[in-house]
């Protein structure tokens, strides 16, 4: 009889199924993209990365064909050609930005929002799977998680999306409001007491982390952040409660895949 996994164990490796494709040929390179919203497409990214995983597993799990991979450029370009209705899962290449009092002008072009608008993508494409294969996927999104749970969920199979924040740019407008770079990666492919590794969207397949770089930018805040009006102390941005403009500190989404004998 096996021995019990710990569940504070901090050990996981995602069991991918070994007929299938390796989890690193699924990586889609956002900087592949058009100049104007390619450095913020990686939530939509790996909404269609994590789409052709499943896609691959679903086909594998129901005995009938997968359906060609979704490339992000021509996902893209499906969600642009919607206009105004396809802002429900993405703004449009072309959305206008926003003013700001006190913080300026800030683009929304190519933004996917994790907490609703990426969440309704990847559940759009499990409607579609269901109809396709007869099973699918659920998707749920929680906060302030520990890192072990991301090891238990990634040893049940599941896949799971971090949301987090790099250190800020200081040549990218808005970054000083939200706290941070962001970034959506995934799915944990393995990690340990040491570290961390995931799928990414940039030019490298995966991207490492050791345990303490990974948690230092998971557990940002994205509280939106005012500064302070030239007469105020500089030490005083504002910011506001409750409001978080991408997503709360150590954010994850997870897919929970149908298996055997689910359905």
């Amino acid at each position: 009889m096996p021995t019990p996994i710990d569940p504070s164990s901090s050990v996981a490796a995602l069991p991918w199924n070994s007929a299938l494709r390796p989890l690193e040929d699924f990586h889609q390179n956002q900087h592949s993209l058009p100049p104007k919203t390619r450095d913020v497409e990686c939530v939509t990214t790996t909404a269609v990365s994590v789409r052709n995983i499943m896609n691959e597993y679903l086909a594998h799990l129901s005995n009938k064909s997968p359906k060609p991979d979704l490339l992000i450029g021509s996902y893209i370009q499906q969600l642009d050609s919607l206009g105004a209705q396809g802002k429900i899962y993405r703004y449009p290449s072309n959305e206008p930005p926003v003013h700001i009092p006190l913080v300026g002008d800030i683009s929304r072009a190519g933004w996917m929002y994790p907490r609703t608008q990426m969440l309704r993508t990847l559940r759009q494409f499990a409607s579609e799977f269901q109809q396709d294969y007869g099973c699918s996927y659920t998707v749920g999104q929680s906060s302030w998680n520990s890192y072990a749970a991301i090891a238990r969920k990634v040893r049940n199979g599941n896949l799971v999306i971090i949301h987090l924040l790099h250190d800020p740019d200081p040549h990218a407008p808005g970054q000083f409001w939200i706290g941070g770079s962001p970034h959506t990666l995934g799915p944990v492919i393995k990690m340990d007491a040491e570290g961390i590794t995931l799928l990414d969207t940039g030019a490298q397949k995966t991207r490492a982390y050791s345990k303490e770089e990974f948690m230092r930018y998971w557990d940002r805040s994205s509280q939106f952040r005012v500064p302070p009006a030239p007469w105020m102390p500089k030490w005083l941005p504002t910011q506001l409660p409750f409001y978080y403009a991408y997503t709360p500190p150590r954010t994850m989404t997870v897919i929970t895949p149908d298996t055997p004998g689910s359905g």
